[in-house]
């Protein structure tokens, strides 16, 4: 029976269909790409806090070379006075020699501090050249990711756009009637034809009375399953 059979492949149209709706959803819910973008976005805030941290570091740094030629300039004045034999009283140049110990101490410690600071910006630097090239890595998978993702979802659309133009086609062959009787089982069954394989219906596995059979092998009529409902044919 022609309409049947147009029914048959109709239903294989619907089933494609949702089978490719199905991998187009899954397709744009993969959480590969999400967590993919949340690895970028922790890393560009590691990266950003990094290199707050580093301007820090530099500013310290900075401040601390500032008094370190403030501390020199101080024991430069001290020698001057010290040695040039201007002064002679004994209070005031052992008050100097004083001042000049006390700033030598700060100035080794400046000196340390300043060494801390170089080796601090070293080791963040080398973290933050580590790091943008894991980013960089990361951004260029991701990309690649994306692009292929997009080339399946166009796949995806061009076949489901396929079985859309295969069913209007199909469906503007079959009687109106019966169109929204398949129509109507298919939304109560989520399928509107059903195999008869070894005498059971494949839609409910129940068992077919074997006149049924009979009437669904003469190929004169449409068989519909007592039990479903589902329109019946033949393997």
């Amino acid at each position: 029976m022609e309409q049947l059979d147009l029914l048959r492949n109709l239903e294989e149209h619907h089933n494609s269909l949702k089978v490719y709706q199905k991998e187009l959803f899954n397709l744009k819910n993969d959480s590969m790409v999400n967590k993919t973008e949340e690895k970028i976005l922790d890393t560009e805030e590691k990266l950003s806090r990094l290199k707050f941290s580093q301007e820090k570091i530099k500013d310290r740094l900075k401040q601390s070379n500032t008094r370190l030629k403030d501390y020199n300039f101080k024991i430069e004045e001290i020698e001057n006075n010290l040695y040039k034999g201007q002064i002679t009283d004994l209070k005031q140049l052992e008050y100097l020699n004083d001042e000049k110990d006390k700033l030598k101490e700060i100035i080794s410690d400046t000196e340390t501090e300043i060494i801390e600071f170089m080796d601090e910006v070293e080791n963040i630097d080398e973290e933050l050249l580590t790091i943008e090239s894991f980013l960089e890595d990361i951004k260029d998978k991701n990309n690649k990711l994306k692009s292929k993702y997009r080339d399946l979802e166009e796949d995806l659309k061009d076949k489901i756009k396929s079985e859309e133009d295969e069913i209007i086609a199909l469906e503007s062959k079959i009687d109106v009637n019966l169109l929204n009787k398949y129509n109507m089982i298919r939304k109560n069954k989520r399928t509107g034809i059903a195999e008869v394989k070894d005498t059971i219906c494949s839609g409910c596995n129940m068992l077919i009375p074997t006149v049924l059979i009979d009437r669904l092998n003469n190929r004169k009529e449409l068989i519909y399953c007592e039990c479903c409902g589902r329109i019946l044919c033949k393997p």
